[in-house]
């Protein structure tokens, strides 16, 4: 099957309602130092990057970027004005050597994978991830009641939009699975930032959907159906509210900084 991130062109930040405080509050948290090699795992346009570029001057750190889409790779090329190395496959494909990085940031990567590649692929980063290094896993944090809802809302948008590879391989953790995967790695880590975004479906319609109205109209409905049945207990957790033309609702992201403290 090909991969949908070969055509896929949106702002992931925009369409997943990050707005300039919660980006602050992550990246704020994201620490480097002078000469660090990182990684910018699942890179996709190079956000990340970018971002860490604006706001660290170390002259002598070494960028890596890595994505499954070169597409994603050639957007991010064109964006940034910096030299870097990029890194085109699976991680565990490339085969970084061992305690490699000393900084490593995976945003949003994670749900798209199947759940059984969840844990190797953590694991593979703390392979790659020197002694004293620090992986950011940047990580949607969905409470289980809702993450039903959440699934489904996710699985009917990409079959609308025809990103059929997002169908096969995308599975997206509720927090509980996320921690109980963590404590099964057996890694130090801590949660740094919690952050509600701010989801709205008119972005969509911009967005993936590119102002197709039809299939956002029928996306627009289900979602509405799907709303009916929520609890009002789940209505409150997602604190959704609908328009004439827009349903918006909270969908809460994490920051986790995993150690590899070895000796």
């Amino acid at each position: 099957m090909n991969n949908s991130y070969e055509y896929r062109c949106v702002n992931y930040e925009e369409i997943h309602g990050l707005d300039e405080v919660v980006i602050e509050d992550f990246f704020s948290k994201i620490e480097l130092f002078e000469g660090c090699k990182v990684l910018d795992h699942g890179c996709g346009y190079g956000f990340v990057t970018k971002q860490l570029l604006s706001r660290n001057k170390f002259e002598y750190c070494e960028f890596y970027l890595q994505d499954t889409s070169w597409f994603q790779i050639q957007r991010a090329q064109k964006d940034i004005n910096f030299e870097m190395k990029y890194f085109l496959g699976n991680l565990k494909d490339i085969d970084f050597k061992d305690n490699f990085f000393d900084i490593i940031i995976s945003k949003i990567v994670l749900q798209e994978m199947p759940f059984h590649r969840q844990k190797e692929e953590i694991e593979e980063l703390i392979r790659i991830l020197t002694a004293r290094g620090q992986l950011y896993l940047w990580i949607w944090w969905i409470d289980d009641e809702v993450i039903s809802f959440i699934r489904d809302f996710v699985k009917q948008k990409d079959l609308l939009t025809n990103l059929n590879s997002f169908l096969e391989n995308r599975y997206l953790p509720s927090k509980r699975e996320c921690l109980k995967l963590l404590k099964e790695i057996s890694v130090d880590f801590e949660i740094l930032v919690e952050r509600n975004t701010n989801y709205s479906l008119l972005k969509q319609k911009k967005g993936d959907f590119k102002n197709d109205t039809s299939n956002f109209d029928k996306f627009f409905q289900w979602t509405n159906s799907k709303i009916e049945k929520l609890s009002n207990n789940q209505i409150q957790i997602l604190d959704i509210s609908r328009e004439k033309k827009d349903i918006k609702f909270k969908m809460p992201q994490c920051l986790i900084k995993i150690l590899k403290n070895e000796k």
